[in-house]
């Protein structure tokens, strides 16, 4: 299977948040930008926006001890208010 071309996004956020998403990736095993993927990944997922954020779309987690998982999600959002 080739490999997905990815893309660059810079952006300015503040040194606080910074630091607590190095914190967060640290205590995932992750890189900073793997992350924030995750995160986007998530975000979509739970508000069903874009490919990334389709129901029952499948995710990548790591367990604190660092071993991938695969975990496929399921949205419900009908009992949004």
């Amino acid at each position: 299977m080739p490999a997905v071309k990815k893309t660059t996004v810079t952006f300015l956020i503040l040194p606080e948040i910074k630091a607590a998403l190095r914190e967060a990736a640290e205590r995932e095993h992750r890189s900073l930008a793997n992350i924030l993927e995750v995160m986007i990944r998530d975000w979509c997922g739970r508000e069903g926006v874009g490919p990334v954020g389709r129901p029952s779309a499948m995710t990548e987690r790591r367990s604190s001890n660092g071993v991938t998982q695969a975990c496929e999600t399921h949205h419900d959002r009908s009992t949004s208010a």
